[in-house]
This record gives C-alpha cells, sequence and structure tokens, in this order.
C-alpha cells in the first residue's frame, strides 16, 4: 500500500488554474489612477467640466477603495494594496483641495 505524497513544490490543479490577480483589484487600481488624475490636473486641462468630473471622481474613488478592500480579502495581491493607496491618496488630496478652497473663498482671499 503506498501513498501519494505530494511534494510541497507541487500545487493542484485549483492553485495552478487561478489568475494572478482580481478583476476587483484592477478596477481599483483604474479608478485610483482616474480619480487622481481629476484630482491633480490643473483646470485648463479638464476645462468646463472639471467641476463634474471632480465631483463623479470622489465617489468612483470611494468605489475604489471598496473594491481594494474586497480584493484584499479574497486575494491578498499587491495590486490591491496599490489601488487602495492610490484611492485614499485621491481622497485625501481632494479633501485637502476642498478644506483650502473653502477656507480661502470663506476669507476672501480666493
Amino acid at each position: 500500500m503506498t501513498d501519494h505524497l505530494s511534494s510541497p513544490d507541487e500545487k493542484s490543479s485549483e492553485e495552478t488554474n487561478l489568475p494572478a490577480h482580481s478583476e476587483k483589484a484592477v478596477a481599483s487600481v483604474v479608478l485610483g489612477l482616474l480619480g487622481l488624475f481629476v484630482v491633480l490636473a490643473p483646470a485648463e486641462w479638464l476645462g468646463s467640466i472639471g467641476t463634474v468630473l471632480w465631483l463623479t471622481s470622489l465617489p468612483a474613488m470611494i468605489v475604489g477603495l471598496v473594491l481594494g478592500c474586497k480584493a484584499l480579502r479574497t486575494w491578498k495581491c499587491g495590486m490591491a494594496i496599490v489601488g487602495m493607496v492610490l484611492n485614499i491618496l485621491g481622497l485625501a488630496i481632494a479633501i485637502l483641495d476642498f478644506a483650502i478652497g473653502f477656507y480661502l473663498g470663506y476669507h476672501g482671499l480666493l
């Protein structure tokens, strides 16, 4: 009676068929990059639609952050971490930009 013992280097067929990243992680990175671009882009680049893009990028970055968190729970991949970092950075810059603009407008310096 011989038992078939697999070596630690061998992977089951289920493990080898898994993709290297999840779609949620990719979506998180894409939303983070787009949101960061919109938040950091000068107003001249965006033109008259800049305010609409800026306002729609905030919910998009929140969705990207949620997708990154969900991808991190299931895959533990670096792409999910990158997406989360991009979305957090974009949201932080957007909030800081809003706060500075509000302060300057309130005090009549804008």
